[in-house]
C-alpha cells in the first residue's frame, strides 16, 4: 500500500489509494479518494484518538465510548455484504431497529 507524506489535503492525489501520513503524527487511509479500511480504524492519531470509516463515511470514533448493548436486543450479528472483515450487528432499541457496522479494532 502506497504511504504518502502530506502537510495538507491539496497534496493528496484524487482517488488516492493508500495511507497518508501528517506531520502532526496522525495516519488515514484512503481508498479511491475516500477514506476507507476495511481491517482497523482508517484515522489513527497517536494510537488514542481513532475513527472507523467504510466508503467515506465515519462508522465511529473512539471519542463515542463503547456501545452499550446492555439495554439493547441484539436481532442478528451477520457479514457485511461487501467486505469480509466487517460484521453487521442488527439490535433493537428505544429508537426501534438499528444497524452497526462492527470494523476490527473497534471497541464496543
Amino acid at each position: 500500500m502506497k504511504t504518502i507524506k502530506a502537510k495538507s489535503y491539496m497534496e493528496i492525489p484524487a482517488n488516492h489509494t493508500g495511507i497518508i501520513e501528517w506531520g502532526n503524527g496522525g495516519k488515514h487511509w484512503f481508498e479511491n479518494g475516500k477514506r476507507h479500511r476495511e481491517d482497523g480504524p482508517a484515522i489513527v492519531y497517536d494510537d488514542v484518538y481513532k475513527q472507523w470509516w467504510l466508503d467515506g463515511y465515519k462508522v465511529w470514533e473512539s471519542g463515542y465510548g463503547k456501545l452499550d448493548l446492555r439495554d439493547k436486543i441484539i436481532l442478528s450479528k451477520d457479514p457485511h455484504p461487501k467486505y469480509s472483515t466487517i460484521q453487521v450487528l442488527t439490535y433493537l432499541d428505544k429508537n426501534g431497529i438499528q444497524e452497526q457496522a462492527i470494523i476490527p479494532e473497534m471497541e464496543y
